[in-house]
């Protein structure tokens, strides 16, 4: 014997657990259990001495290409110099080791200046300073370190010295169903700070 329950035919004396319950409700699941992904915008200031710095799985770059169909030449393509790059998908977790990884990325600056690399404003081309990306370690590599080898790395601070976020910037896309770039770098994280849209509760415990 069978029954019609609105659409499905099943057996009777049985038990139906229909395909409306069995579908993942994901907006009704705790964000300890499904974690969105946002769009950013993010790269590197036209000062920045360095042309791309890797910092918890990102790439920051200072310039990009922005490839697009040329409408005066049918099957070709024009690339346009953009800044910064898109991250489409970016998680709770990358969030949080931004958190912990960039309080340690210093610039140190020798007094230098490159003559080959200028700022992306035509209205005050100017010498970039020379720089390096310095990590500062936390205490687990220095024992690490100490244990393995018996040296002990460590960070001299220099006056030239300047922590690496004062040249990065990461902002949050406002169209996320169709993110895009700025057409100039926008306020670096010293500025802006990183904003994620989500409360993330525990952060300082979840870092130890």
């Amino acid at each position: 014997m069978t029954q019609e329950t609105d659409t499905l035919v099943v057996p009777q004396g049985g038990t139906l657990i229909r395909p409306d319950v069995l579908r993942p409700n994901l907006k009704e699941m705790p964000s300890s259990v499904v974690s969105r992904t946002y769009a950013y915008w993010l790269g590197l200031l036209p000062e920045c001495p360095r042309n791309q710095i890797d910092c918890a799985g990102f790439s920051f770059q200072k310039m990009n290409e922005e490839i697009k169909p040329n409408p005066r030449k049918p099957g070709s393509k024009l690339r346009n110099p953009v800044p910064g790059g898109l991250h489409k998908h970016v998680n709770v977790g990358q969030i949080i080791a931004l958190r912990l990884i960039l309080p340690r990325l210093m610039l140190r600056f020798t007094g230098e200046v490159d003559s080959r690399m200028t700022t992306d404003d035509p209205d005050s081309p100017r010498p970039l300073r020379v720089g390096k990306l310095l990590k500062i370690p936390t205490p687990r590599q220095v024992a690490e370190a100490k244990a393995r080898s018996g040296y002990v790395p460590h960070y001299e601070p220099e006056p030239e010295d300047e922590p690496a976020m004062n040249y990065m910037f990461f902002k949050l896309c406002e169209d996320q169903d169709r993110p895009r770039r700025g057409l100039t770098a926008p306020e670096p994280i010293s500025v802006t700070g990183v904003w994620w849209p989500e409360p993330i509760n525990q952060m300082e415990e979840l870092l130890g």
